[in-house]
């Protein structure tokens, strides 16, 4: 996106998103996840994939990957 690698997202990118309704929907989407794993979080500490309950981000999991890093 944004026509380089790594690039930020611009105004361009919008009509392959299918315009500022995608965006806005993926932003609520975005800010549904990351307000539940700041829920999670203990401090500076990640919280264990034991607490990560899927069902509280339904709504995003067709966009949601979880990985585990050693």
């Amino acid at each position: 996106m944004g026509g380089r690698k790594g690039s930020r997202m611009t105004s361009t990118d919008l009509p392959q998103l299918g315009g500022l309704k995608a965006l806005g929907a993926q932003s609520k989407l975005n800010r549904l996840v990351l307000d539940y794993w700041w829920s999670l979080r203990d401090g500076d500490a990640l919280p264990n994939r034991s607490d990560f309950d899927p069902a509280q981000v339904r709504p995003a999991l067709s966009r949601l990957c979880i990985f585990e890093a050693h």
